[in-house]
């Protein structure tokens, strides 16, 4: 069967650690590509910057050649093709494929051409999740910061946003230290992901203590300043941090994190977004290689 990644339940521990461990020899410039000469198609029906270039740049490192879809064909006197339909073609002429769509992956898995494998690039609906972007997470913290099992972890923002939502399901199975969460009512605390995952609710960033990893998603357009005070990350939520403390960010950043800080060299995003690269990679060749055929150089 083919290897498709819809979620991060789809990997097993073991499968996350190889895949962490082989971002870890490319970060480091030692990998030889296991996929040179595949055609990894991306199709983004919704506007990406970091997934997009990320896997597209990560295909060109692997020696593989990315074709891209933006956009479905329409013209004046018809309707779009169908993302369906449209992901079908794709997948019939790539080795593997990357979609983001605003829908569920479970439809798009049903589009995807039988063999073909494919990674979700962040999909929606109840159970969206962005599985690349979860991994690279972890990935930063481990290589930003230390092992997550010693650490205290904090989230603020919206906490139904797929990156968080992703971020709490692997937490809950390598939970850290401790684990917080700031958010409000609206934004996703009585959301099941969030309650099986043990965080403490926390009112404020402010009200932090000891924090590792001040976690930053978005927050949406609704909320007025009293909530979105109480979510942003300004100079006194960074007082809350360790002498080690990071604050990581899935990106794009708007007013969640303080312009008075951005000067502030434990605000350490862009980092973990060019560690994203090493981890798509990684991923690519954990789609596209045969699990029963070890390369030269183990993976």
């Amino acid at each position: 069967m083919s290897r498709r990644l819809l979620g991060i339940g789809d990997l097993t521990s073991a499968e996350i650690d190889a895949v962490l461990d082989r971002a870890r020899v490319h970060s480091a410039g030692e990998s030889v590509s296991t996929v040179t000469g595949a055609v990894v198609g991306l199709a983004f029906f919704q506007t990406s910057l970091r997934t997009r270039i990320g896997f597209e740049s990560a295909a060109h490192r692997l020696g593989a050649r990315p074709v891209t879809v933006v956009d479905r064909r329409a013209s004046e006197a018809s309707l779009p093709e169908s993302i369906g339909d449209t992901v079908r073609v794709l997948s019939g002429y790539s080795d593997a494929v990357v979609v983001r769509a605003d829908r569920p992956a479970a439809r798009t898995d049903a589009s995807v051409r039988l063999g073909t494998p494919w990674l979700n690039g962040g999909d929606g609906g109840a159970a969206a999740e962005h599985p690349s972007q979860t991994l690279i997470d972890l990935f930063a913290v481990e290589r930003l910061v230390g092992p997550v099992n010693e650490l205290h972890v904090a989230i603020t923002g919206d906490l139904r946003m797929r990156a968080a939502r992703g971020l709490l399901r692997l937490l809950a199975r390598r939970p850290p230290a401790r684990l917080s969460v700031v958010s409000d009512g609206d934004l996703g605390l009585s959301d099941p992901v969030v309650l099986a995952s043990g965080a403490a609710v926390v009112p404020s960033v402010r009200d932090l203590d000891s924090v590792d990893v001040l976690y930053a998603v978005g927050i949406p357009k609704g909320p007025g300043e009293a909530v979105r005070s109480r979510l942003r990350v300004d100079g006194r939520a960074l007082e809350t941090l360790t002498a080690r403390g990071a604050v990581l960010s899935p990106l794009p950043i708007i007013d969640e994190i303080a312009l008075s800080v951005r000067g502030d060299r434990r605000l350490r995003f862009f980092e973990q977004s060019d560690l994203g690269l090493f981890v798509r990679m990684a991923l690519l060749e954990h789609v596209l290689s045969d699990p029963l055929l070890p390369t030269a150089d183990g993976f």
